[in-house]
Protein backbone atom coordinates (compact mmCIF):
# COMPACT_ATOMS: atom_id res chain seq x y z
CA UNK A 1 0.00 0.00 0.00
CA UNK A 2 1.70 3.32 -0.97
CA UNK A 3 2.35 5.53 1.71
CA UNK A 4 -0.16 8.81 1.91
CA UNK A 5 2.26 12.19 1.43
CA UNK A 6 1.92 15.78 2.98
CA UNK A 7 1.00 17.07 -0.36
CA UNK A 8 -1.58 13.98 -1.25
CA UNK A 9 -3.18 15.61 2.28
CA UNK A 10 -3.32 19.26 1.57
CA UNK A 11 -6.58 21.34 0.28
CA UNK A 12 -6.34 23.75 -2.00
CA UNK A 13 -7.82 26.45 0.74
CA UNK A 14 -6.58 27.03 4.46
CA UNK A 15 -8.72 28.38 6.49
CA UNK A 16 -11.60 28.08 8.84
CA UNK A 17 -14.27 28.35 6.21
CA UNK A 18 -13.35 25.53 4.00
CA UNK A 19 -12.50 23.41 7.25
CA UNK A 20 -16.09 23.96 7.82
CA UNK A 21 -17.61 23.25 4.51
CA UNK A 22 -15.35 19.77 4.21
CA UNK A 23 -16.96 18.58 7.81
CA UNK A 24 -20.37 20.13 6.82
CA UNK A 25 -19.71 17.89 3.24
CA UNK A 26 -18.62 14.92 5.34
CA UNK A 27 -22.34 13.57 6.32
CA UNK A 28 -23.41 13.56 2.62
CA UNK A 29 -20.58 11.54 1.80
CA UNK A 30 -21.53 8.91 3.98
CA UNK A 31 -25.44 9.25 3.77
CA UNK A 32 -25.96 10.54 0.40
CA UNK A 33 -28.36 12.96 2.27
CA UNK A 34 -28.76 14.10 5.38
CA UNK A 35 -31.86 16.64 6.69
CA UNK A 36 -31.45 19.86 7.96
CA UNK A 37 -32.13 18.80 11.54
CA UNK A 38 -29.03 16.96 11.87
CA UNK A 39 -26.90 20.00 11.37
CA UNK A 40 -29.11 21.72 13.34
CA UNK A 41 -28.81 19.40 16.09
CA UNK A 42 -25.17 19.58 15.78
CA UNK A 43 -24.84 23.39 16.52
CA UNK A 44 -24.46 23.26 20.14
CA UNK A 45 -21.32 21.15 19.73
CA UNK A 46 -19.90 23.27 17.26
CA UNK A 47 -20.60 26.43 19.95
CA UNK A 48 -18.73 24.33 22.79
CA UNK A 49 -15.81 23.13 20.21
CA UNK A 50 -14.83 26.68 19.59
CA UNK A 51 -15.06 27.72 22.89
CA UNK A 52 -12.17 25.41 23.56
CA UNK A 53 -10.31 26.29 20.82
CA UNK A 54 -10.31 30.00 21.59
CA UNK A 55 -9.70 29.49 24.98
CA UNK A 56 -6.22 27.31 24.36
CA UNK A 57 -5.16 30.12 21.92
CA UNK A 58 -6.02 32.57 24.36
CA UNK A 59 -3.79 30.94 26.29
CA UNK A 60 -0.87 31.41 23.90
CA UNK A 61 -2.47 34.87 22.85
CA UNK A 62 1.26 36.32 23.95
CA UNK A 63 3.47 33.28 22.35
CA UNK A 64 1.39 33.50 18.94
CA UNK A 65 1.54 37.59 18.51
CA UNK A 66 5.14 37.45 18.67
CA UNK A 67 5.68 34.14 16.40
CA UNK A 68 3.29 35.86 13.29
CA UNK A 69 0.90 33.21 13.79
CA UNK A 70 -2.59 34.48 13.20
CA UNK A 71 -5.45 32.71 15.59
CA UNK A 72 -8.29 34.19 15.72
CA UNK A 73 -7.72 35.78 18.82
CA UNK A 74 -4.35 37.52 17.31
CA UNK A 75 -6.51 38.94 14.28
CA UNK A 76 -9.34 40.18 16.67
CA UNK A 77 -7.25 40.77 19.65
CA UNK A 78 -7.45 39.50 23.20
CA UNK A 79 -10.33 41.93 24.55
CA UNK A 80 -12.97 40.94 21.68
CA UNK A 81 -12.03 37.37 21.67
CA UNK A 82 -12.36 37.00 25.63
CA UNK A 83 -16.34 38.68 24.78
CA UNK A 84 -16.08 36.58 21.35
CA UNK A 85 -16.06 33.25 23.78
CA UNK A 86 -17.69 34.36 26.72
CA UNK A 87 -20.97 35.09 23.63
CA UNK A 88 -20.29 31.48 22.42
CA UNK A 89 -20.60 30.11 25.58
CA UNK A 90 -23.87 31.74 26.20
CA UNK A 91 -25.24 30.81 22.97
CA UNK A 92 -24.36 26.78 23.43
CA UNK A 93 -27.25 27.79 26.29
CA UNK A 94 -29.40 29.99 23.83
CA UNK A 95 -29.10 27.35 20.65
CA UNK A 96 -29.96 24.33 23.18
CA UNK A 97 -33.33 25.83 24.60
CA UNK A 98 -34.46 26.99 20.93
CA UNK A 99 -33.67 23.48 19.39
CA UNK A 100 -35.38 22.09 22.01
CA UNK A 101 -38.63 24.54 21.99
CA UNK A 102 -38.66 23.53 18.31
CA UNK A 103 -38.53 19.89 19.10
CA UNK A 104 -35.52 19.56 16.62
CA UNK A 105 -34.40 17.66 19.68
CA UNK A 106 -35.38 16.06 22.58
CA UNK A 107 -36.22 17.07 26.16
CA UNK A 108 -33.35 15.27 27.86
CA UNK A 109 -30.97 18.12 26.20
CA UNK A 110 -32.17 20.40 28.58
CA UNK A 111 -30.11 18.44 31.63
CA UNK A 112 -27.58 20.94 30.59
CA UNK A 113 -28.91 23.60 32.71
CA UNK A 114 -27.22 21.70 35.56
CA UNK A 115 -24.14 23.39 34.33
CA UNK A 116 -25.33 26.51 34.73
CA UNK A 117 -23.69 27.79 37.70
CA UNK A 118 -20.48 26.23 35.59
CA UNK A 119 -21.10 28.76 33.50
CA UNK A 120 -21.14 31.74 35.73
CA UNK A 121 -17.95 30.70 37.53
CA UNK A 122 -16.64 30.74 34.16
CA UNK A 123 -17.66 34.09 33.00
CA UNK A 124 -16.43 35.11 36.03
CA UNK A 125 -12.81 34.01 35.75
CA UNK A 126 -13.19 35.77 32.43
CA UNK A 127 -13.85 39.07 33.45
CA UNK A 128 -11.17 39.05 35.94
CA UNK A 129 -7.70 40.40 34.50
CA UNK A 130 -4.96 37.16 33.61
CA UNK A 131 -2.85 36.21 35.95
CA UNK A 132 0.89 36.53 35.58
CA UNK A 133 1.82 32.93 36.18
CA UNK A 134 -0.70 29.71 35.61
Amino acid sequence: MPSATKQSLEFPCRGFAPAVARCLSLPDCAAGSVPLWVYAAGLPYALLVTTVLIGKHLDKFEQDKAKGIHTLPVLLGYDVSIRLNQALMIAFYAVTLALVATHTIGLWVLLVIFSLPRLVRVLKVYNDPKPATP
